[in-house]
C-alpha cells in the first residue's frame, strides 16, 4: 500500500495495489516500510507499508526535528550490516507489535531515492524518547534505552579488536578477488626477491653504505609502483614485464657504472699496496741498480707508459748518467748528459713534472721525445738525485690525478732510496779511507826518520861541497827531491779530514805551470798550456790542489802512453763565478758505463794500480766546493774538467 503525505500532517492512501520494493529479497517477504524524505526537511514524505504489519508507523511527524539517525556498522557479516532489523518503541514500553513506532530492515535500498544502506533515518512522530532493538542477521541483538529525538548514533556490532580482525580478514578476501591479483602477488614476491638479491649483491660487491642502499631500494620501489599503477592491466604480458624490465635496465646501468668504480678502486688499492711494499723494500736495498729496477717494474704496473728512461745525477760532477730504460733505445752519445749548474738549479725550482717544451731546452735532443713526454726530476731538498723521462701512452695521454699522485710518491721513495744508498756509499768510502789513513800513518811514521836522516846527510854534503864543484848542482837537486818526497808523503794520504787544513788564495795558472815544470824534470812530455789571461785565484790548500791536479795529469799522460801531448786549459766563467780547468788527452777514452765508476775506491780502468788517485782527487776538489766533469768516448780521448769557485 502506498501513502503520500500531502499536507505535512497526515498520509492518505493513493494505491492499494502491489508496490515493488527492493526490501524483499533478503527476508523473503516485504517487511516493514520504505521511507523517503524527498524534500530533506526531516519528515517523511512517502510511506510504503505492508498490510500485515499495519501500525502507528503511519503517523506523521509534526516536528521537523523529531527523528533519529542510526549508523549501523557490522562486523561478522558485512560492514554495511545488511539484513539488520531495527524496531523502535516508545520509551519504557513493552516491545510489542501494538507499541511499535517504526521498523526498518537494512537492505541495499531502503526506499525511493534512498541508497544510504546502513545509515537509517527514522521519524519518531510525537515521541521524545524511544527504545531501540537492533537485531543483526546472525541473531545478535543490541538494546538501546531512552534515546532522545534528534540523536545520531553509531552502533557497532562488536568491540574494537574483533572489528579490526574481521575488517582485516574481509579486506584480505576482497583483495584476493581483485582481477589478476594472483599475477600481482607473484610479481610482488618476485619483486621482493629481486630487491633483496640486488641489495645484497650491491652491498657485498660495491660496499655501499646503508643510506645509499635505502635510497636505491626506494627508487626501485617507486619505479615498480608507478609502472604497476599507471599501466592498464588489459595490456597483458607487457604490463607484467614492463616494471621488471625497467628495474633490470636500471640495475644494469648501476652495475656498469659501479663496475668501473670498483675496478678503479681495486686498482687504486693494489697500487697503494704495491707502493707500500716497494717503499719497505727500498729501505733495505743498498744497490742502486736494484732499486731502480724495482721502481721501473712498479711504475709499469701503475701506468702503462710508452717508454721510460732513468738518469742519475752526480753532484760531485755536473752530469746525468744513463742507468736504465724501458721501451726505448738510448744511443751511446746520449748516455751521459752534461748540464750547466745554473740550469740544474732552474730544474729544481720548476714544477714537477716537466712537459716536453719545458725540459727539451735542458735535455738532449732525442727523436723519441715528443709532446707526449714528461720528465720527473728526483729532488730531495736542494739536491737532485736524478731524473725519469716518461713517454705517455697514446691510449692514456692524460694521467689521472690519483695515478699522478701515486707516481710522485713512488718517485719520492726512489729519491729517498738513492739518497740513502749514496750516503751509505759515502760512509763506506770514508771508513775505507780512514782505514787507509790509519795504515798509511804507520808507514809515514816509519819512513819519517830515515828520510830525515837522508835529508841531514844531504845537507852536510851540500855544505861541504863548494858551489864551483860540478857535483854541487846534483846535490842541491837531490836535497830538493828529498824535501819534496817528505812533503808528498805527509800530504798524499791526508784525505780523511780536509776541513781542518789551512786554506789560502792560490793562483791556478802558476800552480799548473809549476806541475808542468816538475813533470818536465821527470822527463815527462811537456804539456800544452792554454791559460786564461786574467789572474784567477781560488781559496784552498796549495799542497792538496797540487796533488789533485798531478793525479789527473798523470792519468792523462798514462792514457796517452806518454807519446801524445796533454792539453791543459783554464777558462774563467764570470757569470757563474767559477774557473774551469780542462785536462785533455788523446788516449783510448773511457766507456760510458765506466765513467761513473772511475772515482770509486780501488777501481782502475787499466786493471793495474790501486785505484786511489781519482778517489783522493775527487775528495780534494769536493772539499774545495768544486766538482769534476768527465767527457769521454772510446777512441776519442778524455776531458777532465775541474770546476772551482773563484775567490
Amino acid at each position: 500500500m502506498l501513502y503520500l503525505n500531502e499536507n505535512q500532517e497526515t498520509f492518505y492512501e493513493v494505491s492499494n495495489k502491489a508496490v515493488y520494493s527492493k526490501a524483499g529479497y533478503l527476508s523473503g517477504y516485504n517487511t516493514g516500510t520504505a521511507l523517503a524524505d524527498i524534500d530533506e526537511d526531516g519528515d517523511v514524505d512517502i510511506v510504503v507499508g505492508n498490510l500485515q504489519y499495519w501500525s502507528s508507523l503511519l503517523r506523521n511527524t509534526k516536528n521537523d526535528s523529531n527523528y533519529i539517525i542510526l549508523n549501523i556498522i557490522g562486523t561478522k557479516d558485512t560492514y554495511e550490516a545488511l539484513g539488520t532489523k531495527i524496531w523502535v518503541y516508545p520509551s519504557k514500553k513493552n516491545f510489542s507489535m501494538n507499541s511499535l513506532i517504526a521498523f526498518k530492515e537494512i537492505n541495499l535500498s531502503n526506499g525511493l531515492f534512498s541508497q544510504n544502506w546502513n545509515r537509517v533515518h527514522i521519524g519518531l512522530g510525537n515521541y521524545d524518547k524511544v527504545d531501540i532493538k537492533i537485531r543483526y542477521l546472525n541473531g545478535q541483538e543490541i538494546i538501546l534505552k531512552d534515546i532522545l529525538n534528534g540523536t545520531s548514533l553509531k552502533v557497532y556490532q562488536e568491540n574494537t579488536t574483533l572489528r579490526l580482525v574481521y575488517k582485516a580478514a574481509r579486506s584480505f578476501f576482497q583483495f584476493i578477488h581483485i582481477p589478476f591479483i594472483g599475477y600481482e602477488i607473484l610479481k610482488l614476491i618476485i619483486f621482493i626477491l629481486v630487491i633483496f638479491a640486488s641489495v645484497r649483491f650491491i652491498e657485498i660487491r660495491y660496499n655501499w653504505k646503508p643510506a645509499h642502499l635505502v635510497i636505491y631500494a626506494l627508487i626501485v620501489v617507486i619505479i615498480y609502483g608507478a609502472l604497476t599503477l599507471l599501466l592498464p592491466r588489459s595490456s597483458g604480458a607487457p604490463y607484467h614485464a614492463m616494471p621488471f624490465g625497467m628495474i633490470i635496465f636500471a640495475l644494469l646501468v648501476l652495475v656498469s657504472v659501479n663496475e668501473q668504480i670498483r675496478k678503479s678502486s681495486i686498482k687504486r688499492n693494489l697500487i697503494q699496496k704495491r707502493i707500500q711494499e716497494v717503499s719497505a723494500n727500498l729501505s733495505h736495498i743498498k744497490i742502486m741498480d736494484k732499486a731502480i729496477s724495482l721502481v721501473f717494474k712498479t711504475l709499469k704496473f701503475i701506468y702503462p707508459y710508452r717508454f721510460s728512461v732513468m738518469y742519475t745525477y752526480y753532484s760531485t760532477g755536473n752530469y746525468f748518467l744513463y742507468k736504465k730504460s724501458d721501451g726505448i733505445r738510448i744511443g751511446k752519445s746520449s748516455r751521459k748528459v752534461i748540464i750547466e749548474r745554473k740550469k740544474i738549479r732552474q730544474l729544481i725550482r720548476k714544477k714537477i713534472p716537466l712537459s716536453f717544451p719545458q725540459f727539451n731546452s735542458l735535455w738532449l735532443n732525442n727523436k723519441n721525445f715528443d709532446d707526449q713526454t714528461l720528465m720527473f726530476p728526483l729532488i730531495m731538498g736542494n739536491d737532485i738525485q736524478g731524473v725519469i723521462i716518461l713517454g705517455l701512452n697514446y691510449n692514456h695521454i692524460e694521467i689521472e690525478p690519483h695515478l699522478l699522485s701515486a707516481i710522485d710518491y713512488l718517485f719520492l721513495q726512489l729519491t729517498t732510496a738513492l739518497n740513502n744508498i749514496r750516503m751509505i756509499q759515502d760512509i763506506e768510502d770514508r771508513e775505507k779511507i780512514m782505514a787507509i789513513g790509519t795504515f798509511s800513518s804507520g808507514i809515514i811514521h816509519n819512513l819519517k826518520n830515515p828520510i830525515d836522516g837522508l835529508r841531514m846527510m844531504i845537507e852536510v854534503l851540500n855544505h861541504e861541497i863548494k858551489p864551483e864543484n860540478p857535483q854541487h848542482e846534483f846535490i842541491q837537486e837531490l836535497y830538493k827531491g828529498v824535501l819534496k818526497l817528505k812533503e808528498t808523503l805527509l800530504h798524499s794520504f791526508d784525505i780523511i779530514n780536509y776541513t781542518d787544513q789551512s786554506k789560502e788564495k792560490i793562483s791556478i795558472n802558476p800552480l799548473i805551470f809549476e806541475i808542468n815544470e816538475q813533470f818536465i824534470k821527470l822527463n815527462y812530455p811537456s804539456m800544452q798550456l792554454n791559460f786564461e789571461q786574467n789572474v784567477i785565484s781560488v781559496l784552498g790548500n796549495h799542497t792538496q790542489l797540487r796533488i789533485a791536479f798531478e793525479n789527473i795529469i798523470q792519468n792523462a799522460m798514462e792514457a796517452s802512453s806518454y807519446s801524445e801531448i796533454v792539453n791543459v786549459k783554464t777558462q774563467l766563467k764570470k757569470n757563474e763565478e767559477i774557473i774551469q780547468i780542462d785536462i785533455i788527452d788523446k788516449g783510448p777514452g773511457i766507456a760510458i758505463d765506466e765513467q761513473d765508476k772511475i772515482f770509486d775506491m780501488f777501481y782502475s780502468t787499466r786493471g793495474e794500480g790501486r785505484g786511489l788517485g781519482l778517489t783522493i782527487t775527487q775528495n780534494i776538489i769536493k772539499n774545495h766546493d768544486g766538482y769534476i766533469n768527465v767527457k769521454s768516448a772510446p777512441g776519442e780521448g778524455t776531458i777532465f774538467s775541474v770546476i772551482l769557485p773563484i775567490s
